[in-house]
């Protein structure tokens, strides 16, 4: 209504404007000069005055009216968050909304005033990208959309999305450019902390196995092509473990920070650096490389292991050795290489030299493995592997919600074999299924003796991936957990990353048919394989463990709470449970409760136990939660 009425008070006003003008000629020529007043001679000019009077109401209504236009574009402009302009071809800005102040700390008057200003802000690397861009559009007239880094006054460096579009006149000709420009900081940073969950280990920030595999690839790939050889170090250090049981865990983690400094300092620009897993690294040289040049960069890293760590008034030693294989003599692919240089490695620590190189020759680890392969089939076919449990806390209350079942392999002599060693030995052997199973078994019936005494307890179970594969698997565990007298809903099932992505539409299925009947899935030792984004969010788990090198890293600096932030957000987000493992100390449970993880499982609550003690500790947390 308003609209009309400014539009009809402005025809008025012209239409007055035009009467006022013409009226007095008009009857000064009736009474000069026909010398009378006569009506018919004032038709004329009134009827000139109403059109000429509508003529420049119109020009007068469509100015405010465009006014007004203008007003509103400024004025939504101004008020909104992304900084918008409108650029001349000449370079000048026509507009530019005062977001730019928040946005790059220049005022709208500061670009106003300086044009080309925008132009050296943005940063070195990017500046190529944006003048294409520019020209681009200018040439296509088409929308352009890039992302690029630019500097702040203060010297920041900020992410920004840019999207540039053509200003048309009636002719069809571009006239300027109209850009709106976003902050994207936050959201570079979150995909930066994804990266590293994915590519890089969290304690020392190195490429972990995962990105290790990835360029190995592509390495091979082009020695192929190129026809040159290329040799893989592998590392691993001497006196670490015994620095760790002596000193804890957190020493232990300071050495492996320093080392991979020295490392990282040392290694030129082609070599791939990386942390294979532990006290382990591996290295890969670049094309052309040869064993003497291998050997030599081999006893540099030896002298930088060599040197002296100070931690805490402390000094420290550890000494490494080092297995190297080549391309193309040793392996052709990824997993050869790097398993005939960690044989070597074998073979110099075993024969207490520093360096070794791969040779065909060495059977003594193949018949050490024979030997190992033979008593565990004989310690399964006795039903010998015992199982221990280790407590799983509600971080908040400190009541025991679970125990996770952990297989041990007791030697007579009262020694015990690393899990590390026998699972694998026994997945490589096809008897894991068969391990897999007595785990459950015992683990579901001894579960059932501590609900009949009154423990309102869960068990969490260890599933490998080839077990899990099988096509019985659900129904073997569903009959187990009903010959147990239990329900699908105290029992949880871990597995692994790398369990997961085998097979993911096979993996999709068997997790549904689980999660169907009540039985939890976990995602165990979360971070130290693929870390994808895709495979959390198409299979729908319940659990995720994270890993102790994260809960390890996470005192160390704010840029490693980051990253546990990051997992506990991301699951929280999947409305998944968080189980911290390798929990240590009261500080790392402190943190992790004020970041909301939920669960938690490690030393400072209790190691694995047997069966007996495992049962005196939850009577004696029971008396404890009643007293």
């Amino acid at each position: 209504m308003k609209h009309h009425n400014s539009k009809f008070i402005a025809y008025l006003q012209g239409i007055g404007l035009a009467i006022i003008v013409i009226a007095p000629f008009a009857l000064i020529q009736n009474l000069v000069v026909v010398g009378e007043f006569r009506i018919q001679y004032i038709v004329i000019p009134v009827i000139v005055a109403l059109v000429l009077g509508s003529l420049i109401g119109t020009v007068a209504w469509l100015r405010r009216d465009l006014e007004e236009q203008g007003k509103l574009f400024k004025a939504v402009a101004d008020f909104a968050l992304e900084c918008s302009y409108i650029q001349s071809p000449d370079g000048r800005f026509r507009y530019i909304s005062p977001a730019v102040k928040r946005l790059t700390g220049y005022s709208a008057s500061d670009m106003m005033a300086e044009p080309s200003l925008l132009d050296r802000i943005v940063h070195p690397d990017d500046a190529a990208l944006w003048a294409e861009q520019r020209a681009r559009l200018w040439k296509t007239g088409e929308l352009e959309v890039i992302e690029f880094r630019f500097i702040t006054a203060d010297g920041d460096m900020r992410w920004a999305r840019h999207y540039a579009g053509p200003v048309i006149d009636e002719d069809g000709k571009m006239v300027s450019v109209r850009a709106t420009t976003i902050d994207i900081t936050r959201q570079k940073d979150y995909e930066n902390h994804v990266r590293m969950l994915a590519d890089y280990d969290p304690l020392t920030e190195l490429p972990n196995r995962r990105h290790l595999q990835r360029e190995l690839d592509g390495i091979l790939r082009r020695a192929e092509q190129q026809n040159c050889e290329f040799c893989v170090i592998f590392m691993d250090l001497d006196r670490f473990k015994y620095i760790n049981d002596a000193h804890g865990h957190s020493v232990g983690d300071f050495l492996l920070i320093k080392l991979a400094q020295r490392l990282r300092i040392s290694c030129k620009p082609d070599v791939l650096l990386s942390r294979f897993g532990g006290d382990e690294f591996v290295f890969i040289l670049p094309l052309g490389s040869t064993r003497e040049d291998a050997e030599m960069a081999a006893r540099k890293l030896l002298s930088l292991a060599d040197e002296p760590f100070i931690h805490e008034g402390m000094r420290f030693t550890v000494g490494a050795s080092f297995g190297i294989a080549s391309y193309p003599a040793d392996g052709i692919n990824a997993e050869s290489l790097i398993k005939n240089a960690d044989a070597a490695m074998y073979q110099a620590k075993r024969v207490s030299q520093d360096i070794r190189f791969f040779s065909q020759e060495m059977g003594e680890h193949a018949a050490a493995a024979v030997q190992w392969e033979t008593l565990l089939r004989e310690a399964i076919s006795r039903n010998e592997i015992e199982v221990q449990y280790q407590p799983i806390v509600n971080l908040d209350t400190g009541r025991v919600e679970a125990v996770e079942a952990l297989a041990r392999w007791n030697q007579p002599d009262g020694s015990q074999v690393s899990p590390m060693t026998f699972i694998p030995l026994a997945e490589e052997i096809g008897l894991i299924h068969r391990l897999d199973a007595q785990v459950a078994e015992k683990a579901c019936a001894q579960l059932h003796v501590w609900r009949e005494a009154g423990h309102d307890i869960k068990v969490s179970v260890n599933v490998s991936a080839r077990r899990f594969l099988q096509a019985d698997f659900c129904e073997d565990m569903f009959r187990i957990i009903h010959e147990a007298g239990l329900r699908p809903q105290d029992i949880k099932v871990e597995l692994t990353e790398s369990t997961l992505i085998e097979d993911l539409d096979n993996s999709r299925t068997k997790i549904a048919m689980l999660r169907q009947t009540g039985v939890e899935v976990a995602i165990d030792d979360f971070g130290t394989g693929f870390s994808s984004l895709g495979y959390l969010t198409s299979l729908p788990m319940d659990i995720l463990k994270m890993d102790r090198s994260f809960i390890r890293a996470m005192t160390l600096g704010k840029r490693h709470r980051a990253v546990v932030a990051g997992v506990l957000g991301l699951a929280g987000s999947l409305e998944m449970t968080v189980v911290a493992e390798g929990i240590e100390n009261a500080e790392q449970q402190r943190m992790l409760t004020d970041m909301g993880c939920e669960a938690g499982q490690g030393y400072f609550f209790a190691r694995p136990m047997t069966v007996a003690d495992t049962g005196n500790y939850l009577s004696e947390q029971r008396r404890e939660t009643s007293g």
